[in-house]
């Protein structure tokens, strides 16, 4: 997000605001059975250009036993617009238009700004955020001042002074910076923030509470025992892990990394090379491989097989039909 924002003006988002992870104090008379609670600002891409904020609520309901809840925010929905509008008025300075788009980019321009300026109000109010209302302002005036600019002419090319043109691009400028500012007062502010957490940290407890009470002796028995995969490494000798991803239904079936049960000889030697226990190694290693393994997806390679200093990795995405038996790898030239 920084590199699409950054690339689109002459400063990116600042990311002195963000918070890797929190602390959340739960009082003792609390319904959470733990308090261990985490959160992360993740962008959601729609598209090449179009960017939407999510937030990833994380609560340890048992050791081992993440909850996770994925929050949208109530204005994610400029989000999308802003994205739009901040690759348009690039596309404004850096392409050549005739009269026929510059008119159709200046209505889109123009359209794209009223519901921006409209909707971030509504969110001003909603916060009280002054510093909201004042970047709403900003991104007004400045857009007025790129109208009053000639702007309609510039689009059609019927600007012909330099000097003219120059003031043009310099207040388009301007605007990209003010609605990267807008946006990181709507997405990154504390302010905005903690008010999403409340709402959600309410539910965490809430459904923390249910999982406690309706499946608690399941929990705690599934957070220490591999309950699906019992004795898998016995039954397929040499493998240490596997992750299968489903990305129809969206689910994700993997053994568990604890310890003691991803523990073997040829494990506990490389883990005490590297100074880690043997299931904080494993868990190293699993995520240095997916990462890689993403990467050379990117590229093409849709099934891949490679060997580092302690395992042998393989990677494929598999093409399933209607019938689970038939199935094809996906292969890109």
């Amino acid at each position: 997000l920084r590199h699409m924002l950054g690339g689109l003006g002459r400063k990116g988002i600042g990311n002195e605001r963000q918070s890797d992870h929190d602390v959340l104090h739960v009082p003792d008379d609390s319904i959470a059975p733990m308090t261990k609670y985490h959160e992360q600002k993740v962008f959601l891409q729609l598209n090449p250009n179009q960017y939407i904020p999510h937030t990833l609520h994380c609560l340890e309901v048992y050791p081992q036993i993440i909850l996770v809840l994925i929050s949208e925010p109530q204005s994610s929905n400029l989000a999308g617009v802003i994205c739009q509008t901040l690759t348009n008025l690039r596309q404004t300075i850096t392409t050549k238009n005739n009269a026929v788009t510059g008119r159709s980019m200046f209505d889109i321009l123009d359209d794209s700004m009223k519901r921006i300026v409209d909707g971030a109000k509504s969110e001003a109010k909603a916060l009280n955020s002054e510093s909201l209302k004042k970047s709403v302002v900003k991104v007004f005036s400045t857009w007025g001042r790129l109208r009053d600019a000639h702007f309609l002419k510039y689009l059609e090319k019927n600007l012909t002074e330099q000097l003219d043109i120059t003031r043009v691009v310099n207040q388009a400028e301007y605007l990209i910076e003010s609605l990267i500012s807008l946006y990181d007062e709507l997405y990154f502010s504390p302010k905005v923030l903690d008010y999403d957490k409340q709402t959600v940290v309410s539910r965490l407890l809430k459904l923390s509470s249910k999982l406690s009470r309706d499946y608690g002796e399941y929990l705690s028995m599934k957070a220490t025992i591999n309950l699906p995969f019992p004795g898998f490494g016995s039954n397929f000798p040499g493998m240490v892990h596997f992750a299968f991803v489903d990305r129809s239904f969206d689910e994700l079936t993997s053994p568990s990394l604890v310890d003691e049960l991803s523990s073997s000889s040829y494990l506990e030697e490389r883990a005490k090379c590297s100074g880690e226990a043997p299931g904080v190694f494993l868990k190293r290693k699993v995520w240095d491989m997916v990462k890689r393994s993403q990467r050379y997806l990117t590229n093409g390679y849709t099934s891949q097989t490679w060997m580092d200093d302690d395992f042998l990795y393989t990677y494929c995405m598999w093409i399933s039909m209607l019938n689970p038996n038939l199935g094809t790898f996906l292969r890109m030239a």
